[in-house]
């Protein structure tokens, strides 16, 4: 996930963007990490060691730095790292991680590997969840005053063995806007982990009229951050009112679970509608698979204006291919208008890869005018079989046809080598590929391409050169005997070794 953050320096401003690992691999702006989430359990005193590789991706040389940071969450949800002074939670484990080297330069297609030592303290460390993050950076680049960070957040996600793990929560906060006839109705409310271990929320809430009646339910909502001991969590709680409110006093019971079914807190909220409320008119996103002759279709409630009452996560029948949307984006087409049905199709005769790559998959996503106004994700799932030999999980890729300039154009991704999927971040449609490199050996790397062609045109060259020589030479040796055989006479060679 990306978060911006903003420091000031003396002279310059330096822009970092970060990328919160929720999987085990993650590419992002060139910086690819693998083994980007460690989660595991430590018993007092243990030590663990992990392997975390850095590469880099560009055309240009990168310093990377390494940091080890606190690990909390935003209000609005994503996960964000903390620095020492941030850093107060009683469940940071940021003192127990190390890594090693901190700092290292790379060239350009050149990894590093880096290992993360955790250490518990010998005793006294308590019970559930201990969280860090390693943070993963290049050092500023840029001119014009203006540099740029590319950071990848690697989790460390730790349980304490044998310990009592609290799953608890409190809504600290349930507000309701004034209703506005035929448009969305959404409550929100404030969940703060008050436990000792991590969990993902789910809401819900009825709207009762003052006999008692439900007038509306809410639409499913749920969140896909953990949220971390101590901090808060904001979550919008969309309701499907199915009636038309008259003015009155409605009440609101909310309560709050975790995404496993433990319910966390319940909270009741009276308001009055001033006016007359008309329910919001709804609309229907519809997502149809198309492989191997075989269709599958979805639909999910949407607003006129094209946002998502639900979550929408809609999957092919053979389930290799799921597209995943969160409630509350917003779907348009071309000129803002509600889109057509989304289709997804297996291709047979993808575009050609790109050289020394093999497309494993790729699927044409529908309409292409389409647009989320916050990143859907698509995952692609693959099995062993679809892998050359040699070729390690984290080498995948994934890339889009990019159909002015017909070459295929990487972008980020995330990979799950134990679920064998690969996820990546779409605001619009195309055409994606899961692509394979040549295996280890079997062919030419990047690097070793490009200097075997700067040797050939180096050597061909050389030959012009020496041809043109040699031509200008013989040229000039016929004139010079052209010149010397004037007037009848054959030259004498004037000593011994000359040539005629």
């Amino acid at each position: 996930m990306k978060h911006n953050y903003l420091k000031t320096l003396p002279v310059s401003l330096t822009i970092a963007v970060a990328i919160i690992c929720m999987m085990t691999s993650l590419a992002y702006a060139g910086l690819a990490v693998s083994g980007a989430k460690i989660q595991d359990s430590i018993t007092a005193g243990g030590v663990k060691s992990y392997t975390i590789s850095v590469a880099d991706t560009t055309t240009e040389p990168m310093d990377i730095g390494i940091e080890i940071k606190g690990f909390g969450n935003s209000l609005s949800g994503p996960l964000q790292p903390l620095d020492p002074e941030q850093d107060i939670s009683p469940y940071t484990a940021r003192a127990w991680v190390s890594a090693s080297p901190s700092s290292f330069h790379l060239e350009p297609g050149q990894s590093q590997t880096v290992t993360v030592m955790v250490q518990a303290p010998p005793d006294n460390i308590g019970d559930g969840g201990r969280y860090a993050i390693v943070y993963i950076h290049n050092n500023p680049s840029g001119t014009s005053g203006i540099s740029f960070i590319t950071a990848i957040a690697a989790q460390v996600i730790l349980t304490i063995e044998n310990s009592n793990l609290i799953i608890t929560g409190d809504i600290t906060s349930l507000e309701i806007p004034q209703a506005v006839s035929e448009q969305l109705l959404s409550a929100t409310t404030v969940i703060q982990n008050t436990g000792n271990y991590h969990y993902k929320i789910a809401c819900n809430g009825t709207v009762k009229n003052s006999l008692g009646q439900v007038v509306g339910v809410s639409w499913p909502t749920d969140s896909v951050y953990n949220l971390i001991p101590t901090f808060s969590r904001q979550i919008a709680v969309p309701l499907n009112i199915s009636q038309e409110l008259t003015p009155g006093t409605y009440t609101l019971d909310a309560a709050a679970y975790t995404q496993e079914g433990v319910l966390l807190d319940t909270a009741s909220k009276t308001f009055v509608i001033t006016d007359t409320y008309k329910p919001m008119p709804l609309n229907i996103l519809s997502i149809e698979f198309f492989s191997a002759g075989q269709l599958t279709m979805h639909q999910w409630a949407m607003a006129e204006d094209g946002t998502l009452m639900e979550k929408v996560e809609a999957s092919s029948l053979t389930s290799d291919v799921t597209i995943d949307i969160l409630q509350g984006t917003k779907v348009t087409a071309e000129g803002g208008e509600p889109p057509a049905p989304i289709t997804v199709t297996s291709m047979d005769e993808p575009p050609s890869p790109p050289e020394n790559y093999s497309v494993a998959k790729a699927y044409e996503f529908n309409p292409s005018g389409i647009a989320f106004d916050q990143p859907a994700h698509i995952t692609i799932g693959y099995s062993a079989n679809e892998i050359p030999e040699g070729i390690d999980e984290s080498q995948l890729s994934i890339a889009t046809f990019n159909e002015d300039t017909l070459r295929w154009d990487p972008i980020e991704s995330e990979i799950d080598a134990e679920a064998n999927t690969i996820t990546f971040p779409v605001t619009h449609f195309s055409v994606y590929a899961l692509l394979t490199p040549p295996a280890s050996g079997s062919g030419t790397v990047a690097g070793e391409k490009t200097t075997w062609i700067w040797f050939g045109i180096g050597a061909l060259w050389v030959v012009i050169l020496a041809s043109t020589i040699w031509i200008v030479q013989r040229r000039r040796a016929a004139a010079t005997q052209k010149h010397k055989h004037r007037g009848g006479r054959r030259p004498r060679p004037q000593a011994p070794g000359d040539e005629w």
